[in-house]
């Protein structure tokens, strides 16, 4: 027999973390409510199969990283499963990061700086950026070009 099933759907533009998530009609906002509705459906339900729905949009954590531990997870052999909701409308989970203060580079044509925040550690993977709420694409670098000078392959 197949384990009991419930979804908690996460709707970042449009939720309600007073809730247990519990339909699309009840969304959470935050996927931190989600976690904490897990929580309390683990605990009253137990063997219990949990998905939790991410709604299309971005998922802010805020100043905070969203932590699953042990307590998040299934028990009795029951599994919880975090997934977007919509394959055609996935949903992005992240901490993003307002960069302001933007000015043409000293010494390049056409392109842009400004400093980051000074919680960003220098080298950390930057991966999307956004323009206007639209995901823009990135500048690609690339490491300098090595030639083969007269050596044979």
């Amino acid at each position: 027999a197949q384990p009991p099933h419930l979804e908690i759907f996460v709707d970042p533009n449009g939720g309600d973390d007073g809730s247990l998530g519990t339909a699309v009609e009840s969304s959470l906002r935050t996927v931190h409510a989600a976690r904490e509705s897990v929580r309390q459906l683990l605990a009253s339900n137990p063997g219990v199969d949990v998905t939790v729905q991410l709604l299309p949009g971005v998922h802010n954590v805020g100043s905070r990283p969203l932590e699953l531990t042990s307590a998040d997870s299934g028990r009795n052999g029951a599994v919880v499963t975090w997934r977007s909701h919509d394959s055609s409308l996935p949903a992005v989970v992240g901490a993003p990061i307002k960069i302001q203060g933007w000015k043409p580079h000293a010494t390049i044509k056409g392109a842009m700086t400004a400093p980051l925040p000074a919680n960003i550690t220098k080298g950390s993977a930057l991966r999307q950026l956004w323009v206007g709420g639209k995901r823009a694409q990135r500048t690609r670098v690339y490491g300098k070009l090595i030639t083969n000078q007269g050596h044979d392959g």
